[in-house]
This record gives C-alpha cells, structure tokens and sequence, in this order.
C-alpha cells in the first residue's frame, strides 16, 4: 500500500513537470502574428482541443492561419491556412459542437470586419461581412454568452473625427443587430467578456483611449449599458465569472494599466483598486476568475525579455509568479485560453523573434495553483505560510499555518474544481503563530467527497492563497 502512494504520488508530479514544457507550435513572418491583448488567439474546447490562430505574411498578401492540439492523441498538428486577412479573434460555443466563431479585419477598398464559423476549424462556412462597407473598422473583440450569441466589438470610423464603438451580434450565424452606441475621440483599444461558465448573458465591456480607460456592462443583452469604473490608463482587461450559488458580488476583475506602468485591477463596485504587479508592465492578458480563490494573468516587462504567468489573490500587490518564461531575441504578444474555463491549469502562447525562421510561436500549459507539500511554502511577503502533508492523500491530510506577526486567526475552506466552497476546517492553535487543521475527505455533512483535485483556501486577516491537494482514497 505504501508503495501505491508513493508511486502515485511520484506520477502525479511528473504530470505536473510534463505540463510546463514549451513547445513551438508554428512559425509567421509577421512581427504582429498574436496581437492584439484582448483579442482571444488561443481558446479549447469541452474534448481537450486547443485551437489557435495567428497571422502570417506572404509579400504584401496576409493570411490567417490555424493549429489544432488534438487532447486524443496529445500533438499538435501542422498549421494550415483559413483565410486572408488579419487581427484574428476567436470565441467558441458551450454547445455540444463547441462552435468555433472567427472574426477578423480585410482590407479592401475599405477596412471591414468579417466574421466565419466552424465545428471542427477544418471547415468554414462562407464568410459574412459584418461591418459598415463604407465606414473603415477596426480592432474586433468577441465572446459568446449563455444562450449562443455572439457578441461582437469594435472601432469605427465617423463621417467627423470621431470614432464609434460598434456592438454587434450573431445568432445562428446572422448578423442580428449592429449599432454604434458611443462616439468618442482617439480610441485605442476594446475589451469585451462574457461569463466564462456561459451561467448568464450579463456582458461587460471598456473602451481605451490615449491616456483613459472606460467600463460599461449591460444586464439585458446590450438593450441598455451604463459605465461601472473609470480611470487614467491604458490596456483595459475583463475576467468575469461567477457560479449560480456564490453569495458573493465581485465576481468580476477590471484591469488596466495604470500611469505609472503599474497592472491595476477592480473588481465591481470601482470602490478600490488593487495593485497586481509594480511596473513598468507593457503587454497583459487575462485568464479565468476563480470565485473566492483568484485567478490567472499573463504579462510582459518593459525590456520583453521575460514573460510571467501570475496568480493573483486579489489583495494589494498579492500575485505570486507561478512561471517565467525567457526569451534570447525578446517576448512578444502573449494571449491567453480564456474558454473553456479550466480550474487547473493555464494555456497560453508568445511569440518569439527567431535568427533563421522570422517568428516562432510557442505554447506552453502551466499549472494554476501550487502544490501544497511539507516543504517550505514557497510565497514570501504575505505574512503567512502554509504547508500540508501527505499530498496526494488517501486518508487525512494535516494542514500547518505559520504567522510572521499578529496577523490574526487563519480561516482554512475546502473547495472543489467548480469553486464550490466544500468545507470550512476547525484551526487548532498550537503557539501564538502556529496554527493546524486537517481534513478527512468530507464535506460540511460529513459524506465523502470525490476522488480529485481540491483547492486549500486559507485566509489570515486581509491576505489569501490557494493550494491544490489530490484527494485519492
């Protein structure tokens, strides 16, 4: 029986090594294959498919291209062609076929939008244009709510010297509704989020500007919005997510950077802003909310020599740096897999500058939260630690809380890989700063829970930090 564990402890480790290894994926001559930050180039489906695209540049001709990772056989395949164009965004369906929705910028005699879908992102159907043929458009963003529409973004030139955000939806792949709901000056970037569950069809939305960020959100499928937060800025950025039996209200993030280059968040009463990561940050992009817990981001330094994946716990400057990534030539234009949601771990793709192919784009799967072990934790500066063992656990599992000063009582939950809050833990104090609970596998009523991934959420005063542990009886 020891020696059971002990394997499966080892190979569960090995899962998490074999996760974190880069891998190119393709290759563009384009130096802005992956932008923009809110433009959704990576997203994977319920059957463990990840799908990407980017933009490549034959002569003066552009062309978007696409790569599958098949989770069957766990490989990526060759990239292949889809259409011309570029600026691509992706959003995909919670149907059963998982949809796949393409949005894109031409250039012809005007700059338009178009838009393709797919249930296998091998075949298309014929392409849609969505914009105003007369008007030059820029910059989409999209998502899909709840109920299958697709919700689509972005700038529009006016006749004056302004410029109109366009809302637009696509339901059943038809242009249902395209409007211009505000006209201002000197745009600059556009975010859009829909739940990341597909639990409603709330939608929330910002508009940038030189040296400004606006968000709106809209409770009634964009028939009326009104603005949430403000502030100077640039680079807005949504994360939203929730589940139908949280009691809690902030279940979502509004980020940006701020004036001095800081990464700023709020989350939905605008009434603080937390800070995420002391500047100069250049280049961000969000993952999923884990409500109660954090969640995910990805950003880039001033130099684009280093890429970081961070988890953020929502209290000021308390992410912790689960990865680092390091370019020889410089990192460039990450994106993030923002659906389908995924409790355990982030995908996300950069592109890096190449001596003999121009571009190579690279893939990486990381883990989203730190194994809790018997080890020193590895967080500093939270004034806390936390350390539990055995882990995996078959039995019980013996959680240790250390204070650095008076921070007050730690509070340890249990969560499962929904964020449903399992069970909250009775702490015994052992001395003024050492604190222990443990947990036998049982919810609130005392049932054994599943075999599985759970996440430690413990709490001291105002500061949190989540653990994965493997429940496997």
């Amino acid at each position: 029986m020891h020696m059971r564990k002990l394997l499966f402890f080892t190979s569960a480790f090995l899962i998490v090594f074999n996760t974190c290894a880069q891998t190119l994926i393709a290759t563009s001559s384009d130096e802005y294959a992956t932008v923009h930050h809110n433009q959704r180039k990576i997203v994977r489906d319920h059957f463990g498919n990840i799908y990407v695209v980017f933009t490549d540049r034959v002569a003066s001709d552009y062309l978007i291209k696409g790569v599958v990772y098949d989770g069957v056989i766990g490989e990526w395949g060759d990239s292949f062609v889809i259409t011309e164009g570029f600026g691509p965004t992706l959003a995909i369906e919670d149907s059963p076929g998982c949809k796949i929705h393409l949005i894109y910028e031409v250039l012809d005699s005007v700059r338009k939008i178009k838009h393709l879908s797919s249930l296998n992102f091998l075949n298309w159907n014929t392409e849609q244009i969505i914009s105003d043929t007369n008007r030059f458009s820029r910059l989409p963003v999209a998502d899909v709510d709840s109920a299958g529409t697709l919700n689509i973004f972005w700038i529009q030139s006016n006749t004056d010297s302004t410029e109109a955000l366009v809302y637009a939806s696509v339901i059943d792949d038809s242009l249902a509704r395209r409007d211009s709901i505000v006209s201002k000056f000197n745009m600059s970037d556009v975010a859009i989020a829909n739940h990341l569950q597909y639990v409603d069809n709330k939608l929330l939305f910002a508009i940038g500007f030189q040296d400004s960020v606006l968000f709106f959100k809209s409770d009634d499928g964009m028939e009326n919005f009104y603005e949430i937060y403000s502030s100077k800025g640039s680079q807005p950025g949504i994360t939203y997510n929730s589940w139908e039996d949280t009691i809690y209200v902030s279940d979502y993030k509004l980020l940006y950077i701020d004036e001095d280059q800081h990464l700023r968040e709020t989350c939905h009463s605008g009434s603080q802003t937390t800070l995420l990561q002391i500047g100069p940050v250049n280049y961000y992009c969000v993952d999923d909310v884990a409500p109660h817990i954090g969640y995910s981001f990805i950003f880039l330094t001033e130099f684009s020599q280093s890429l970081h994946h961070a988890f953020s716990y929502g209290w000021d400057y308390g992410c912790y740096i689960m990865d680092t990534v390091y370019g020889d030539y410089g990192l460039m234009l990450p994106s993030v897999a923002y659906k389908h949601f995924n409790f355990e771990f982030v995908d996300f793709i950069w592109m890096e500058e190449s001596s003999s192919s121009g571009y190579e784009i690279k893939h990486k799967r990381d883990e989203k939260h730190i194994w809790t072990s018997i080890h020193e934790d590895k967080e500093k500066g939270k004034g806390f630690s936390i350390t539990g063992f055995p882990n995996p656990f078959s039995e019980t599992i013996n959680v240790n809380v250390s204070l650095d000063g008076d921070h007050g009582t730690p509070v340890i939950e249990i969560y499962n890989s929904k964020s449903v809050l399992i069970k909250r833990l009775k702490i015994n104090r052992e001395t003024e700063k050492q604190y222990y609970a443990s947990w036998d596998g049982t919810n609130e009523s005392l049932d054994q829970v599943e075999e599985g991934l759970y996440i430690i959420l413990c709490t001291v005063g105002d500061k949190k930090t989540a653990r994965k542990i493997l429940f496997h009886p």
